[in-house]
């Protein structure tokens, strides 16, 4: 009998050793909690685990006021937003390397900043409303995305974005351009297998040889009938004349767009170089060399629409 009472105090003992540094974990439902994000205190209703009146484990926190929504289920740790979970929330703050944006945020997250697949709404400084729908990593874009915006003047940035920039490939470029309101044209399926294995054809350097990967039996009239079968070669168009071009830098790249016509002005291009043409200007006649993408249409001085063919140009001589 006195080694049974023995042990019966011994396992009470030990229950309360257990407990007082458990923190008496337990289960609680829709328990009014109040927790602090990015120095704001946000009220709410609490489902899950809690040790020492704090989110401790697993659980799902909702916050509802006139101004904010904030839905976060996941993990915690004393309180806080630790470990994996997913989040909505309608005033997320995504910091920039020069501003921040505040906006509507849905998706994964780490330690409570976006982490893995999210989306964000939100407003550029011009006030125009765009949403960013990818990978995101350490709170910011980063990783393979899409940028749509509410106004169609807009272009889709589509591709890979590095710290909240658009970073885009050469591949990822011609495709984003070609989402424009003015001008739309998506490459065809051999001009970005072409584009993705020769990325160093554009543009060419000076020394590089294009004559393995010019094709000169391809025709203008074949291209605009049937695009899909070309991509795969470069063509060659000798004494075009530019009648519009222009130079910005867009999303990394200094591109060189231009306007050039045939000499029995017939047939129209649209070229894209992504680099100076310090000696081509409005009337410059020019030998163009490049990949075919496809075709689109353009609205002309009378109101119209002009057909025309887009290339990414490799050498403008």
């Amino acid at each position: 009998m006195k080694t049974r009472t023995i042990t019966v105090v011994f396992m009470c003992c030990i229950l309360i050793f257990t407990s007082l540094f458990s923190g008496c974990s337990k289960n609680v439902t829709d328990k009014e909690i109040s927790i602090t994000v990015n120095d704001q205190t946000l009220t709410g209703k609490y489902t899950g685990t809690m040790s020492k009146g704090v989110p401790h484990g697993e659980g799902h926190f909702v916050s509802e006021t006139d101004d904010r929504s904030f839905d976060y289920n996941g993990q915690w740790e004393n309180g806080e937003l630790i470990g994996k979970g997913t989040l909505t929330d309608t005033k997320y703050v995504v910091h920039f390397n020069d501003f921040d944006r505040v906006g509507e945020f849905s998706g994964d997250v780490l330690n409570g900043k976006a982490e893995g697949e999210g989306t964000f709404t939100t407003v550029n400084d011009a006030d125009e409303k765009y949403t960013y729908t990818g990978s995101w990593s350490k709170g910011v874009f980063n990783g393979q995305g899409i940028v749509n915006y509410d106004n169609e003047l807009y272009a889709q940035q589509v591709g890979n974005f590095t710290d909240g920039e658009f970073t885009p490939d050469k591949v990822e470029l011609i495709m984003s351009l070609g989402t424009g309101s003015t001008m739309k044209f998506a490459p065809t399926q051999k001009a970005i297998e072409f584009i993705d294995s020769h990325e160093n054809l554009f543009p060419a350097d000076d020394s590089t040889d294009l004559s393995e990967f010019i094709d000169s039996t391809i025709e203008y009239k074949a291209l605009i009938k049937n695009p899909d079968k070309y991509g795969d070669k470069l063509i060659n168009l000798s004494d075009y004349t530019v009648t519009q071009i222009f130079e910005n830098e867009v999303w990394g790249y200094t591109c060189t767009a231009f306007i050039a016509v045939s000499p029995d002005y017939d047939d129209r291009v649209y070229v894209y170089y992504l680099d100076e043409l310090p000696d081509v200007y409005e009337g410059s006649t020019v030998t163009i060399r490049g990949l075919p993408i496809n075709n689109t249409s353009y609205e002309n001085v009378g109101g119209g629409q002009t057909l025309c063919y887009v290339i990414y140009g490799c050498k403008v001589l």
